[in-house]
């Protein structure tokens, strides 16, 4: 049932002329789970961070076949929480250069050089 009744036809491709067991077809056939929403517990993290790295562009391929809408919501969420963290490191930054320039002033009343 599970080799069956696959959606992608990536898959079903890669499956054509291999051995049973095959541990790449496997691994495509998580990534077509999680497309589609199958949640692992609480390793389902450690899996999307592993399998996106170790097979991005079948990860790409397959979701894009799948589920385009949620790969392109989570593209966007990822592109999202990025720029957040950028510009909360831009403030950090801000205030970190404040903070020097507060401590040079503060060396100077009390006698020290620049």
């Amino acid at each position: 049932m599970k080799y069956s009744n696959l959606k992608s036809e990536y898959i079903k491709e890669q499956i054509q002329g291999r051995k049973f067991g095959c541990e790449y077809v496997e691994s495509l056939i998580k990534i077509e789970q999680l497309a589609l929403g199958k949640n692992f517990g609480m390793v389902t993290g450690y899996m999307i961070k592993g399998l996106q790295e170790k097979y991005s562009k079948e990860w790409e391929t397959i979701w894009l076949e799948v589920n385009p809408k949620q790969y392109y919501a989570n593209i966007a969420h990822k592109k999202k929480r990025e720029e957040k963290r950028k510009k909360e490191e831009e403030t950090l930054d801000t205030k970190m250069d404040k903070e020097i320039e507060i401590n040079k002033t503060d060396w100077v009343k009390a006698g020290g050089r620049i």
